[in-house]
């Protein structure tokens, strides 16, 4: 099965920004070691409360993420693919 072009072009541009996001999270965490604060409670230790705010931000956007995700999953499990696929028509 060949998948739709336009609908390949929406999932390659997802998967950059998400590939951009990685290399984002990986500089940080380098930065952050690189700081001497190995873990988000570093930022307390310094009162650095801009970057804890900002690192639990993206820990919750990454969580409800996942959780989307993992329901889009369960509900593709419980009612079919071709049903499932329906529900984006």
């Amino acid at each position: 099965m060949k998948g739709d072009p336009t609908v390949l072009k929406h999932l390659n541009g997802i998967l950059c920004n998400e590939l951009a996001a990685i290399n984002q999270y990986f500089l940080h965490a380098r930065m952050m070691d690189d700081w001497g604060l190995t873990k988000l409670a570093a930022c307390e230790n310094v009162a650095d409360f801009v970057s804890r705010d900002l690192f639990t931000s993206i820990l919750n956007s990454e969580e409800e993420h996942e959780d989307w995700l993992a329901t889009q999953l369960q509900l593709c499990e419980k009612i079919g693919v071709q049903n499932f696929l329906q529900t984006w028509a």
